[in-house]
């Protein structure tokens, strides 16, 4: 994809090294391109999400909640239970729990998971 480009109404850019995703209900998601994704909510919609971006309250503590609903310390569990059905053929790997998701893949490693 050519950028900047607009699909249906969500405008995605480059700005510098990231890469900027705006224009639905005044969410912003920016990428460095490797491994860091920033996303900013507008105040309407504290406690109102869930899922990796946890829940929105402004209380990070209580952020790393599974999909069935139990609380976690453990970064990879956490991430590991929001992981959704195979799209078009694309599985995303299981992360071991000793393992961070954050942690850089190596090559061969990061043929193996989804992008």
């Amino acid at each position: 994809m050519t950028l900047p480009a607009v699909v249906k109404n969500i405008v995605i850019e480059q700005v510098g090294k990231y890469i900027r995703v705006y224009g639905y209900s005044g969410m912003l998601v920016t990428w460095d391109g490797h491994d860091g994704v920033y996303v900013f909510m507008p105040r309407n919609h504290r406690n109102k999400t869930c899922g990796l971006c946890g829940n929105n309250n402004q209380i990070p503590d209580d952020d790393f909640v599974t999909l069935v609903g139990q609380r976690v310390t453990s970064v990879a569990r956490f991430a590991n239970s929001w992981k959704m059905p195979a799209v078009q053929g694309s599985v995303c790997q299981t992360v071991p729990d000793n393992r961070s998701p954050c942690m850089r893949l190596t090559p061969k490693e990061l043929e193996q998971v989804c992008l």
